[in-house]
């Protein structure tokens, strides 16, 4: 038996059916700041060299809770507990309240060895967010640990 070969036209749109956006990530001229090298020097591993950046940001932007924030990230992974959980505030006291700044500062209190403040933490960043899972996932692991 022999099967007869079809060819099948394809259509190719003469235009984009919908045009992307440009992503700020897609201009080579958008300058480099210390606090976005310091995000890539900390998501790199070279944490040292992070949070002197941060800290340069910092000292011409220190009402900026997103610096503070990236500050706490940086320290808890250099595993300075109590200077993190100090960033966190900080962030915090600054910025809009968000869950996920109060999740973070939770792990820091629970790795400094703060179980009540991190159970404090935990259920703040559920009243700000009932859903909010990394949350409850904490609040899991404690009760675990209480078992």
């Amino acid at each position: 038996m022999s099967r007869k070969k079809t060819k099948r036209k394809i259509r190719v749109p003469r235009k984009p059916i919908a045009s992307q956006p440009k992503l700020p990530s897609d201009n080579a001229d958008m300058p480099l700041t210390p606090l976005t090298e310091a995000l890539g020097m900390m998501q790199a591993g070279e944490l040292d060299l992070a949070l002197e950046l941060v800290d340069q940001h910092i000292q011409a932007n220190d009402a900026d809770p997103f610096a503070h924030h990236l500050k706490g990230l940086i320290l808890h992974r250099l595993e300075q507990f109590e200077e993190a959980v100090d960033a966190f505030a900080q962030s915090i006291e600054l910025g809009e309240p968000q869950a996920a700044w109060h999740v973070n500062m939770g792990i820091s209190q629970r790795a400094a060895g703060d179980r009540d403040s991190a159970i404090a933490s935990f259920e703040k960043a559920l009243e700000l967010d009932a859903g909010c899972q990394p949350a409850r996932y904490q609040q899991e692991l404690m009760q675990d640990q209480d078992s």
